[in-house]
């Protein structure tokens, strides 16, 4: 079914981040001719499957971000005009209730945008954090640390596919949730935290694994949940 596209594209970038993907062998991939030169699978070096492997996760990720953006902005967008549409309501007393309902709908959605913008600031820091260290000594193992990330990334987008999901069924009207859209939206809260506590846990990680390979820089300070 259509609601469930972004959890199957979630699925998609977890599973290009734990893994190298290797194009298809294509004869004749489209923008070249028989004149240029092609790398498949049989004669790909190890730097080229990392790359393909990269650009692959990079798209990904790109249109799994952008569907999310689309939902939460349509969401936004809906709740507004709710919110206009409840000041013209000629029952004032319903119009103060049904205000005072969406306003705490888009409160609730906002405060997990924050949560979202704190982890992602300090997913940042941290990658900052290895480029100044590999800068500084050479021969670095920072794969661990990068493992982390890609794992605070996929569980970042998770977090973001869920709001984004409960954002539209709290912009659908502004009338009371059916029972049955309290209980997806437990779910998708419930999941959305946990999404978003799997990602810090993954962060401090590495930032204590980059403070165990003692290299004297400044490390990304340890925010408070």
């Amino acid at each position: 079914m259509k609601k469930y596209s972004n959890i199957f594209l979630i699925g998609l970038l977890a599973f290009t981040l734990g893994m190298p993907i290797v194009r298809a062998e294509n004869p004749l991939p489209e923008g070249t001719d028989s004149n240029t030169p092609i790398v498949t699978n049989e004669d790909a070096t190890p730097g080229d499957i990392m790359q393909n492997a990269q650009e692959e996760i990079k798209v990904t990720r790109a249109e799994v971000e952008a569907q999310i953006e689309k939902i939460r902005d349509d969401a936004k967008q809906k709740i507004s005009d709710l919110k206009i549409n409840a000041t013209k309501l000629k029952n004032k007393a319903k119009g103060v209730l049904a205000q005072a309902r969406i306003l705490g709908r888009e409160n609730a959605l906002e405060r997990f945008d924050q949560a979202i913008e704190k982890v992602s600031g300090l997913k940042d820091k941290v990658n900052t954090q290895i480029e100044k260290m590999s800068a500084q000594k050479e021969g670095l193992d920072m794969k661990p640390a990068q493992d982390l990330i890609a794992t605070a990334d996929a569980k970042i987008i998770e977090a973001k596919s869920k709001v984004a999901e409960a954002s539209k069924i709290l912009s659908a009207s502004s009338n009371d949730l059916t029972k049955d859209q309290k209980a997806e939206l437990k779910i998708l809260t419930k999941d959305a935290q946990a999404a978003i506590s799997d990602a810090h846990k993954a962060l401090m990680d590495a930032v204590q694994y980059l403070k165990s390979l003692n290299v004297v820089v400044n490390t990304p300070e340890t925010p408070n949940q």
